[in-house]
C-alpha cells in the first residue's frame, strides 16, 4: 500500500480537494538531451467529481411513453496524482458505466457550464436525455472535452491489435499518430520506455499473434493494449477491466505494472472483476457500486472495520472484496441499497471541504487538433497495412488473382461497347460495378 494515501476510515474517507497541479506536458523536440528527464512523470492532475449522475430515457414496452432513468446516482470522490482506484461491483451495478463518464464518452448537460453539451434542437428539448450532471472538476476547474481526451488514455476491454505487428512496431505506430510536436527518433525513444514501463522488454521483438499465427501470451497482449493508449504519457488513465480473462498471477503482474505506472506522478482509475486479494491491496482507493450507487469509497485497509460497522464481521483470511459483495447483496431491495448508499454518500460529502476561494494552476491548452498532418496520417497508416499484407503473401497473392478474375470478367462483358447513349450507360453499369 503505497505511502501516500489519504486518510480515513471505512465510513467516512477523506475526500481531498485539488489545490493546484502542473500544466498538460509541453511535448516539444528533444534532440540532444536526455528523454528519461522528459518520460515517466505526470502533470500533477487531481480529479474530483461531486454529485455525478447520468440519466437516460427509456421507452415503456407497455405504454410506450418515455420514461427516465438514472444509470448513476450522486457519486462524489477524489483521485490524486500515485493513487490507482478499483472500481468494483456486480455486473450490472454500473462500473462500466461510471467508468465512460468519469473518460468523458457520455455527453454532459447544458446545465453543466460545458461547450460539449448536447445542443437544444426541435427534436432534443433544453434538459433532454441522456445527459450527464454534476461537478466534474480536474485541479478544482472545469475542463473541456477536447484537452481532457489529449491528457488522458481509454484502455478498452477487449484487445485491437494487428497480429502480424511485433510488440516494438504496435507501439511505434501507436506513438507516430498519437503524439504530436516530437521528432520520430524521440517517439521511438519513448516506445522503448514505454516498453521498460510495462516489462515487455524480452517480448519486444516478437508479434502480437492470432490463433493462426503464434505470438505473445494474453497478459502480454494486455500490456501492448495498455501501451497503445498510453504511450503519449497520459496523465490520467481509465481501463475498462484490464485482468479479465487472466489468471490470478497474470492479473497481479497487469495490478503492479499499472501501480509502477501510476507512481510516476499519474492517475489510474479501473474496473475489475472478482480481484484476489493480492490485486486488492494494490490499490489505493477501491470504490463500490450497487444499482448505480456508490455502497463504499476508501482505502481497502479500512473496507473490513466498515462491514463491521455495518454489523457484518469479516472472516479471518477471507476476500474482503467478494465478502463485501455478499454484504451488499444481502440488502437486496433498492431501498436497502439507497438507504446505504445515501448514508455513506451524506458522509463522504461532510468529510470534503468546500473548494470556494482554492486556487488552481491554470491547465495549458496544447493547441493541436491532430498529431498530424492528414497527408502524414495517410502515409503512417498505409505503412502499417503494407507490412500486414508483405507478411500474409498467401492473402496477398489471393488477392492479385481474385481482382485479375474479377477484372477479366468484367472487361470480356463491356468490351467494345458502343459510343453512344446505350454504351454510356453501360460503361456507367461497369464502373458501379466495379
Amino acid at each position: 500500500m503505497s505511502d501516500m494515501e489519504a486518510g480515513g476510515g471505512g465510513v467516512a474517507p477523506d475526500v481531498p480537494v485539488p489545490k493546484g497541479g502542473g500544466a498538460i506536458e509541453n511535448r516539444t523536440g528533444t534532440t540532444g538531451e536526455s528523454m528519461s528527464s522528459k518520460i515517466g512523470t505526470g502533470g500533477n492532475h487531481t480529479l474530483s467529481v461531486m454529485d455525478l449522475t447520468y440519466s437516460v430515457q427509456v421507452t415503456d414496452k407497455d405504454t410506450k411513453e418515455k420514461q427516465t432513468k438514472t444509470l448513476l446516482h450522486p457519486v462524489t470522490f477524489s483521485i490524486k496524482p500515485t493513487e490507482m482506484l478499483a472500481i468494483m461491483g456486480a455486473s450490472g451495478a454500473g462500473k462500466s458505466t461510471l467508468l465512460d463518464v468519469l473518460a468523458q464518452r457520455v455527453p454532459f448537460s447544458e446545465a453543466s457550464g460545458r461547450t460539449d453539451y448536447l445542443p437544444t434542437t426541435p427534436t432534443r428539448p433544453c434538459g433532454a436525455l441522456p445527459a450527464v450532471e454534476g461537478s466534474y472538476l480536474l485541479n478544482g476547474q472545469a475542463i473541456q472535452p477536447k484537452e481532457f481526451k489529449r491528457m488522458s488514455g481509454y484502455v478498452m476491454q477487449d484487445d485491437a491489435l494487428y497480429p502480424l505487428l511485433t510488440v516494438r512496431e504496435t507501439l511505434r505506430f501507436a506513438a507516430e499518430l498519437r503524439i504530436p510536436n516530437m521528432t520520430k527518433a524521440d517517439k521511438y525513444e519513448l516506445v522503448e520506455e514505454t516498453i521498460r514501463q510495462l516489462k515487455l522488454t524480452n517480448c519486444a521483438d516478437t508479434k502480437i499473434g492470432n490463433e493462426i499465427h503464434r505470438g505473445v501470451s494474453g497478459g502480454e497482449k494486455r500490456r501492448v493494449s495498455i501501451g497503445v493508449d498510453t504511450v503519449q504519457q497520459p496523465t490520467i488513465i481509465f481501463l475498462d477491466e484490464p485482468t479479465s480473462g487472466l489468471d490470478s498471477t497474470t492479473a497481479l503482474t497487469i495490478a503492479q505494472t499499472l501501480s509502477s505506472v501510476c507512481k510516476r506522478n499519474r492517475t489510474v482509475a479501473m474496473t475489475i472483476h472478482q480481484p484476489s486479494t493480492r490485486v486488492l491491496d494494490v490499490f489505493d482507493k477501491v470504490m463500490f457500486l450497487s444499482r448505480g450507487r456508490v455502497v463504499y469509497f476508501g482505502r481497502p485497509a479500512d473496507l473490513p472495520a466498515y462491514c463491521t460497522g455495518l454489523g457484518k464481521t469479516p472472516p479471518a483470511y477471507s476476500n474482503i472484496g467478494e465478502f463485501f459483495l455478499e454484504v451488499v447483496d444481502e440488502y437486496e431491495t433498492a431501498d436497502n441499497v439507497k438507504a446505504l448508499a445515501d448514508s455513506h454518500h451524506e458522509a463522504v460529502r461532510m468529510r470534503a471541504p468546500s473548494t470556494a476561494g482554492v486556487e488552481a494552476d491554470a491547465l495549458e491548452d496544447t493547441g493541436y487538433d491532430y498529431a498530424n498532418p492528414m497527408l502524414n496520417e495517410i502515409i503512417i497508416l498505409l505503412r502499417r497495412q503494407w507490412i500486414n499484407v508483405v507478411r500474409t503473401p498467401e492473402l496477398a497473392v489471393v488477392r492479385v488473382v481474385m481482382c485479375s478474375v474479377v477484372a477479366l470478367v468484367l472487361g470480356s462483358l463491356f468490351w467494345m461497347t458502343d459510343a453512344d447513349a446505350k454504351g454510356f450507360g453501360g460503361r456507367a453499369a461497369y464502373f458501379a460495378f466495379g
